[in-house]
């Protein structure tokens, strides 16, 4: 059965609140942003998300910084990054956290006259030596904790990035997830990458979205959110409502039963 959660608001600005704010939508977990000064992995400690947990009935996921680059070429820079995901992985083995979600960063490029140049394309051999360090970098710090991370599809992946991708799947502590918001936004380049990798769908960020503004209260926009949120319910994966606003996430959980079983649906609906 899948869990729904909800993301890190700017508006509750604290694990707390945001917390508070997801066991009274009957929500099951907040995935915290380690962008936010406030979820700053210098910040955060086991021992406060733990007894949030048991206060409000609710656990924690984790989206990694959106800047991370385990892929750098200057060793310095890449290993600030890899330290950032020791601590971030330590955080989650001790708080019980399951998943850190992660973008795949695409890297520097070079604008030339034929068009941009991404240096991790050019330089390919060197690229996929990292992707295959991290992917062992990730098993060896994540084995039997119960945390695994999933890459998120963004603005279309491009080739060498689906590449590397497929360099990191057959790990058992990488999978994916699909946030359908981007997807729409992007014309879906990215779904039959995900069903041909169906296995690997562990997570779903879920927003509505119309053209390129995405991140829209559920029913805002064109997405085929029966098709989609079904698709996460047969893999059993976490769907994270990620509305950016208090206001548009309520009327988000309000709407999310019109797309869902009604035997699921209704823990949502008033009592």
């Amino acid at each position: 059965m899948s869990d729904f959660g909800m993301p890190f608001l700017l508006e509750c600005n604290s694990p707390e609140k945001c917390a508070a704010l997801c066991g009274e939508l009957k929500l099951d977990f907040v995935e915290l942003n380690i962008s936010f000064p406030a979820c700053g992995i210098d910040r955060l400690d086991a021992r406060s998300l733990n007894a949030l947990r048991e206060k409000h009935g609710v656990y924690f996921t984790l989206h990694m910084d959106e800047e991370a680059q385990p892929f750098a070429f200057n060793p310095m820079v890449r290993e600030a990054w890899l330290e950032t995901f020791r601590r971030t992985f330590d955080l989650c083995a001790e708080a019980g956290i399951p998943v850190v979600n992660m973008h795949m960063p695409r890297g520097v490029w070079i604008t030339l006259p034929s068009g941009k140049v991404f240096m991790c394309d050019q330089y390919a051999e060197d690229f996929a030596e990292m992707v295959d360090g991290f992917r062992a970098f990730c098993e060896s710090r994540l084995a039997g904790s119960g945390t695994v991370v999933c890459v998120e599809n963004t603005n279309g992946w491009l080739p060498f990035e689906r590449s590397a991708i497929e360099r990191l799947l057959p790990s058992p502590v990488i999978g994916l997830t699909l946030d359908i918001g981007h997807s729409e936004a992007t014309g879906d380049a990215d779904i039959p990458f995900f069903e041909a990798h169906d296995a690997k769908l562990w997570h779903m960020h879920a927003h509505d979205a119309e053209g390129k503004r995405d991140h829209q209260a559920l029913g805002r926009g064109r997405v085929n959110l029966a098709q989609r949120l079904g698709w996460a319910l047969r893999r059993d994966a976490r769907i994270l409502l990620e509305i950016k606003t208090i206001e548009a996430l309520r009327e988000s959980v309000r709407a999310v039963p019109k797309y869902l079983p009604e035997e699921i649906g209704r823990r949502f609906l008033p009592a």
